[in-house]
């Protein structure tokens, strides 16, 4: 083996199947996070549009969509920890 052949370690999102992951983060969430997300993500409408059709306001669509990012990214975190043991 050549120095520029080094084999490369995978890095933990190579470990994870993202599908699975984004599977298993969603059944986390509750009835409102999930609509949110996925009318957000999947969908593609505005955080006013999602107010409009879920009767909130912007700015609380907005409210829940960090809340659940910084869940999501707690459990992400748990998940790399435990990846590492």
């Amino acid at each position: 083996m050549t120095p520029t052949e080094h084999p490369v370690a995978p890095t933990t999102p190579d470990l994870l199947n993202q599908d699975d992951v984004m599977r298993a983060i969603i059944r986390s969430l509750n009835r409102k996070e999930k609509q949110i997300i996925l009318m957000y993500y999947r969908d593609g409408l505005t955080m006013k549009q999602i107010g409009a059709v879920m009767s909130l306001t912007e700015s609380r669509v907005c409210q829940i969509h960090s809340n659940v990012i910084k869940k999501l990214q707690v459990h992400l975190a748990g998940t790399e920890k435990m990846l590492k043991m």
